[in-house]
């Protein structure tokens, strides 16, 4: 294994018993991926407030790194030390950089693939966001032909359509027309193939940690047919409302057909948030399949990991070596490494802020110790060695049962932004997760500055 301290030298090291990986998710549900390779040129300055708000550039001269070298050598030398925490396992990975001085802090194999779980949300945000913009809205469609009878409820494929939205299309429907005549409903979730699981899913997994894929379902439906239940909701309330209405065939909605009412409330902002915040897999699948159709390319697996992949190319992301199988990091497929974790940090939070804006607003990317997955309430952030930093870190969350992976940024306490990834494979057996998960947040709090 080969350590990078903030100084440039090389540590060669043969202690078998020296951890070598770190990975981060604490709840049934989280992913991530492998290798990329982005330039960091960060001349300017940029500040993150104490409650790790999103990071904003200030029209600076370009820093010194050396008025930030004395505390990256003595964050090296914690972690190289920390590191030897048995509960992290001999399988660590990880990349620390000072985005404000443009320098390495710390590196521990940070090209080796791993396993990334959850983490792999930031690839499925960044693409989305890239691809699609914050402000796409999702469009779930009734819409009728010249028989009126016939109704066609089309799926958009929006993550975040509700029991209410679709009661609401159906409210919407019934205006003005004459509640003795009898409608079908006809559905259709053509938008996306029929459901498949993902190279590297397990039987295990679905639908119970990861629902199939379909372009007409519920938010947090995590059930075997999700296109029916939305459906049953939708001629559910057709049937308060006092139609008798009869559940037709799945098809094609006609090219003839025209708009009854439209839910468009849904936008891309809103799935990023909600997926980074509560690490949801639903969604994150949802969005993995719009990718590729807002690229023109088949919304399967082939076809959303190579629209994932040209999308990092035109981000100045060189795909080759990594391995995306899903969006959500449920795959054991998956491969990331920690630098491209750290680069694409580097990317959203100082390369291209305002692009990437809504994966650090408010209810996004969860904070050390007070939202989402971070939370003090699942055990985040509130041990001795880690309380300190409550605050302090942006980070995206990964677990699978072998896995624990941590990526995001730091407002650390010199003033200067810190990226960092850390996962770790083969999670030892005779730890908890969350005592694995503890000693990766006490990692990140020395990197705040901790002591």
């Amino acid at each position: 294994m080969t350590l990078q301290t903030s100084g440039g030298n090389s540590i060669v090291r043969h202690d078998a018993h020296y951890p070598l990986h770190t990975h981060q998710d604490g709840l049934s549900h989280d992913g991530l991926m492998r290798r990329l390779i982005l330039p960091l040129v960060l001349a300017a300055s940029f500040v993150v407030s104490p409650i790790a708000v999103a990071p904003m550039a200030q029209a600076a001269d370009a820093v010194d790194p050396a008025a930030y070298a004395a505390e990256d050598a003595r964050i090296a030398t914690v972690l190289a030390k920390k590191l030897g925490n048995p509960r992290l396992g001999r399988d660590v990975v990880v990349n620390v950089t000072n985005l404000t001085a443009g320098t390495t802090v710390f590196s521990q194999d940070p090209n080796a693939p791993q396993r990334p779980a959850s983490n792999m949300k930031v690839i499925t945000a960044v693409t989305a966001l890239s691809q699609l913009g914050p402000d796409y809205a999702f469009r779930t469609q009734v819409l009728t032909t010249a028989d009126p009878t016939q109704i066609y409820l089309k799926g958009g494929g929006d993550p975040m359509l509700s029991t209410k939205s679709l009661e609401n299309l159906a409210v919407d429907t019934a205006v003005g027309r004459d509640v003795t005549v009898p409608i079908t409903v006809h559905v259709d979730a053509s938008l996306f193939p029929a459901p498949t699981n993902a190279p590297g899913w397990t039987s295990g997994y679905t639908p119970y940690v990861v629902a199939p894929v379909r372009a007409l379902a519920r938010l947090y439906d995590y059930s075997k047919d999700t296109t029916s239940n939305a459906a049953d909701v939708y001629i559910k309330k057709l049937r308060s409302l006092g139609f008798t209405v009869t559940r037709g065939e799945d098809v094609v909605t006609p090219a003839d057909a025209t708009l009854v009412a439209e839910n468009a409330k849904h936008t891309v902002a809103s799935a990023v948030r909600l997926m980074l915040l509560d690490s949801e897999n639903n969604v994150a699948e949802a969005l993995f399949r719009q990718v590729a159709v807002k690229r023109g390319l088949p919304a399967d697996w082939a076809g959303s990991k190579q629209a994932a992949e040209d999308s990092l190319r035109e981000l100045g992301v060189d795909p080759a070596g990594l391995a995306i199988y899903d969006g959500s990091g449920v795959s054991r497929r998956d491969r990331l490494t920690a630098s491209a974790l750290t680069q694409l940090i580097a990317l959203t939070t100082v390369g291209d802020p305002a692009r990437f804006a809504e994966m650090y607003a408010e209810r996004s990317m969860p904070v050390s110790g007070q939202t989402g997955t971070l939370k003090a309430g699942y055990g985040r952030y509130v041990t001795k060695a880690s309380k300190c930093a409550v605050g302090k870190v942006r980070a995206k969350t990964g677990t699978l049962f072998d896995t624990i992976t941590l990526s995001g940024v730091t407002s650390s306490d010199d003033g200067a932004q810190r990226a960092f990834s850390i996962m770790v494979n083969k999670r030892p057996a005779k730890y908890s997760k969350l005592a694995t998960r503890q000693a990766v947040d006490a990692l990140v709090a020395t990197i705040t500055g901790c002591r």
